[in-house]
């Protein structure tokens, strides 16, 4: 399989998107109250509607699009991944995704304008640290953060893999 922007960037939104309905549907069964759209928006700005609109774009435009999804077109290309392979080796890509995923989640205070000790700004809009992997939000989110990731991973490849195999 070769090397596609465009396809990876949708792939990546798709698998962004399924990843973002998954957590939320976590957030309203009262699971977690992980909302990575709020934590990546209240970086931009600290109105929490306009944050969660910006956060939700950036996640998936940015992060599950273009970055995640070039790498992992470009994983896929470097190992020469079959069309219908795609989705069993996202899946398994997902995993040291989340495992990365998960460790940057605790640096996120050292960089978060909102988040951690004396933080918040004059709006006062304030967002609690996850910590490593989201523990700081529950079990729930951990085992939810890698099954987010897996399935990220799966439905990446299975889009990316159909682009590439002609759709």
């Amino acid at each position: 399989m070769g090397f596609e922007l465009l396809p990876a960037l949708v792939a990546g939104i798709v698998g962004g998107a399924v990843m973002s309905l998954m957590m939320a549907g976590m957030r309203r069964a009262g699971l977690t109250p992980m909302d990575i759209s709020l934590i990546e928006g209240t970086m931009l700005t600290g109105r929490r509607e306009l944050a969660v609109v910006l956060g939700l774009l950036m996640h998936l435009v940015v992060f599950s699009g273009l970055v995640i999804g070039s790498t992992y077109a470009g994983l896929f290309t470097w190992w020469n991944v079959d069309d219908s392979d795609g989705w069993w080796v996202g899946g398994l890509i997902g995993v040291p995704h989340a495992l990365i995923g998960g460790l940057a989640l605790a640096l996120l205070p050292a960089i978060h304008p909102r988040m951690g000790a004396g933080s918040g700004g004059r709006d006062g809009l304030r967002v609690a640290p996850p910590g490593i992997f989201g523990r700081n939000y529950g079990a729930a989110t951990v085992s939810g953060f890698f099954v987010v990731h897996v399935v990220y991973g799966a439905v990446f490849g299975a889009f990316y893999g159909w682009f590439m195999g002609g759709g």
